[in-house]
């Protein structure tokens, strides 16, 4: 047997070189991105929190669905 650390350089040395194509979104299902994408523009085009979500209450919700 060998060493974790030396299959793991077999297998990376042996990988063939990574190719990049352009594809429209509807057909990126399952690709990865080669490089960084970043917007021109904020969307939302206004200021907002880095988190947005909501709190409930445990007893609120018990009896779910409720309003």
């Amino acid at each position: 047997m060998i060493e974790v650390q030396q299959a793991l350089r077999l297998v990376l040395e042996n990988l063939p070189a990574p190719r990049t194509e352009e594809v429209a979104l509807s057909a990126a299902l399952g690709c990865r991105l080669a490089e960084d994408v970043c917007s021109d523009m904020e969307l939302p085009p206004f200021p907002r929190a880095m988190m947005d979500g909501f709190a409930l209450r445990a007893g609120d919700v018990r009896h779910a669905p409720v309003e």
